[in-house]
Order: structure tokens, then sequence, then C-alpha cells
């Protein structure tokens, strides 16, 4: 059977902070609507002269989640590669990550060896919008459940997978049984937990998720939102979001594009709309949504995004619908998305033969989608190093052939050559001479 895949990354840039003021155009753009940002360099706001202030400085922000006001535990709870942290006034900081686990990391310094612990890499954080006490997050082979305010966390385990990738959770309180908790991983689907019951196991929960043409899984999951008892999903690689119907255990689409490619994540849910971060912009479905519901582009939010300063590249920020005092809080994640417009940064067209004759209809036609996207975007070339002329579309045989390769023999770029996106590039190691994390192996397969 013929294996077709296509990998495109996209690579972000973040500038080093200078406290630098805004124009007076863009304060009177953004009014009291940009509340805060989190950025590589930490977390800031706008003050009053509007200036960027910063709040906190320990590390890279990834999430800012504002709870009710008055929550016992503080109203800002921060997702940060230092763990997580909670605030009730946005000055003072307290770690919340004790029963996480932790990872050593070995550092040698004027010939002295030592060890440090940290907290692992959080996936995923997410507070239940009933009682924001109760809190749930994932690293990448577990999921973890507090239920008050991050003091104390118990693991729940994780599914039965067969390799690590927990993406994202969500946690609900509004069932009329208890918590549930749910995750997603990036190969094996959603799944869900009892978390109040005795023994409980997780269950998958993925039947109408649109599934990869290669196998019988789902499409990774992006983001999971819970508004109250209305459960919404998004997937990374294809703008599609579903609506769990809990009674029947299956997801309905209620919005999708119908292009084999895209991005929907970071959903942020308000009083009658569902926010979300997809590439090229920030977009809402109204609520509650039903089948062909339509989004609406929200540019005035994107514009707000783009007056924080370019030296202070947002990982995340937290916004304000409107200037009342009652409006919904958006938070927003993800945020280079926002610079992503079908651009390619790099790209890799892969295929196990050059003749297709005898491969399945369903890889037949997901080659033919991927080669026509990089065709159409001029971002492959032909075999022969020659100029692609317009309208040129790859064929199997301009693909970088897999056949041959094993655990231990694998695919290579030709870092003598100069960088170019052709089958030419590219080489089989020889037995056992992969070298992941060094420069590649020049010694080939025969």
């Amino acid at each position: 059977m013929g294996l077709v895949m296509m990998i495109i990354r996209a690579l972000c840039i973040f500038g080093l902070f200078l406290s630098l003021p805004f124009s007076a155009e863009a304060q009177t753009t953004i009014s009291d609507r940009l509340i805060l940002w989190g950025t590589n360099q930490g977390l800031f706001r706008r003050t009053q002269t509007g200036r960027a202030e910063n709040l906190w400085s320990g590390g890279k922000v990834l999430k800012v989640i504002q709870t009710v006001a008055g929550r016992p535990s503080g109203d800002w709870v921060l997702l940060t590669d230092q763990g997580i942290l909670v605030s009730g006034n946005l000055k003072d900081w307290e770690q919340r990550s004790g029963g996480l686990p932790e990872k050593v990391i070995k550092i040698y310094e004027d010939g002295e060896k030592s060890f440090i612990s940290t907290v692992q890499e959080i996936k995923d954080l997410e507070i239940d919008r009933e009682n924001p006490e109760i809190m749930v997050c994932a690293v990448k082979d577990g999921v973890y459940l507090s239920k008050n305010g991050g003091s104390d966390w118990q693991s729940l385990g994780m599914p039965n997978f067969r390799s690590n990738g927990i993406k994202a959770v969500a946690v609900v309180t509004s069932f009329d049984d208890g918590i549930t908790v749910f995750c997603s991983h990036s190969i094996y689907g959603v799944y869900y937990i009892k978390a109040d019951e005795a023994g409980a196991k997780w269950t998958e929960i993925s039947v109408g998720l649109e599934k990869l043409e290669t196998t019988d899984n789902p499409d990774e999951v992006s983001d999971i939102a819970a508004l109250g008892s209305e459960i919404y999903a998004s997937q990374t690689f294809r703008r599609r979001v579903y609506r769990l119907d809990w009674e029947q255990k299956r997801w309905n689409l209620v919005w999708s594009d119908g292009l084999e490619y895209g991005a929907v994540d970071s959903f942020s849910a308000g009083k009658s709309a569902l926010r979300m971060v997809r590439d090229g912009g920030i977009f809402e479905l109204s609520l509650p949504a039903a089948e062909n519901t339509k989004l609406t582009n929200r540019q005035d939010l994107v514009n707000m995004v783009r007056t924080i300063p370019a030296n202070q590249k947002p990982n995340c920020v937290v916004l304000r619908e409107n200037s009342r005092a009652d409006s919904d809080t958006i938070n927003l994640s993800e945020l280079w998305l926002l610079d992503q417009d079908d651009g390619i940064i790099d790209a890799l067209l892969l295929s196990e033969t050059a003749d297709l004759g005898g491969v399945s209809a369903a890889l037949t036609k997901t080659f033919a989608a991927a080669a026509e996207f990089l065709g159409r975007n001029k971002a492959w070339q032909p075999l022969s190093g020659d100029a692609a002329p317009e309208g040129w579309i790859p064929s199997s045989a301009d693909a970088v052939i897999t056949k041959g390769t094993t655990n231990t023999k694998t695919l290579c770029r030709d870092e003598t050559l100069p960088p170019g996106r052709r089958a030419g590039n590219w080489y089989i190691t020889a037995t056992s001479s992969a070298t992941p994390g060094k420069e590649n192996n020049p010694k080939r397969s025969n």
C-alpha cells in the first residue's frame, strides 16, 4: 500500500521586549478592550499612559484565563513553561503545579555537573465554568484534575493509547453525574472519564469526527470547549467545528469550509458566541451552534492584537468584547495562526512508490490534493531540478520515495546541497545510520 504524506511547518520568531509606548491612534483603537497579553518574556498589560507594564517575567506565557471575580484561589490563572500560576491582583503570583510530574535537567557549568527539577511541559489547561475551583490539565502522557484551584492535583491516568500525545482537555460539572473530563490525542481521537466514579475508566467518544484517509482514526482534535452542558471540538489540520450530542455520544459537524487543509484552535466561549483562532484570523460562531452555522470574521479582535508592539510577539491575549463592564472576556492563545495565510515555510512530499497504479483510492486522493496544493503554491520542484512550468502539478515520481525506510534507515535532507524543495535533496540513510538531533549521516542505503 502506498503512503503519502505532506508536512508543512510554520515557524514563529519572537522579538525581544522593549517597553515602548503605544501610539495615540493605537490607544484610541484599543480603548479598554485589550486587557493582557503573554509573550516569551512574560505577561504584560497596557498602562493608562499607553506603556507596556510587565506583570510577570519568570518565563513564557502560553495561556491566560480569567475566572470569576473573588475566586478563593485567585481571579487569574497562567499556563507557562514554568508551570501553572494564580493571582488575585496580577502582581503576586503563586505556583500551583505541586503534584504534577517533573523532569530532571542535567546542567554543566564550569566543569561541574548539577541537576535541577522542573515541571513537565503542560499541553493544555482548562477551568470549569460552573465551578472555577475545578481545573484540569494534561502533560504528554497523563491527565490531572484539581478540585481546589490547583493546590492539589490527582492523576486520572490516560486512555490506553499506544503512544504519548495528549493534545487538549476540558472539564464539565453541569452533567447530572459529577465531574466529566475530556481529552484528545493527536492520533487516537477523543475520550472522557467520570472522575468521581470509583474505578472509572476512559471511554472513547470519537464517532462523527472526520477521519484520516489512511487510518480509521479521527484527524487530530486541537481543542475542546465546555459551555455548561454544550461541548464543542475543532480539528488541527482541517477547518471543522463539531458539537457533541452527549445522549447519542457522537459529534455533529456545525461548521466546515470544505477544504482539504486548514486549522482551527483556541476556543473562547462567551455568553452567546464561541470565538476561535484559525489560520489567518479570529472568528466566531453564534451559540447555540447548529448544522451549517456560519462563521463571523472578527477583524476588530485581530486589529487589537496587531496593536501590541511588534517587539512583543504575543502567544496569547485577554480581550474584552466591548467597553461595557458586563461584556464577554475573550481568552485566546495559539496566536501564531494569525500569521498563517496559506503561505508555505517548508514542505515535503512523500510517496512510498513512484507509481500509484496499485494504490487505494483514498491514498491517491490524498496525494492528488497535496500535490495540487504544493504545485499551485510553487512549493515543490520537479525531480529533474528544472524550474516548474506555470500550472505544473507534481506527480508521484516527483515525490521523495520512502520505500526501503525502516526504524534504522530513515530519510535525511542532503545538507551538502543548496536548499531546495525537490526529491533530489533527500536520501535514505544506511542501516543504523540515523542521527537524530545531530548533523545528518552521509552514509546512504544501497
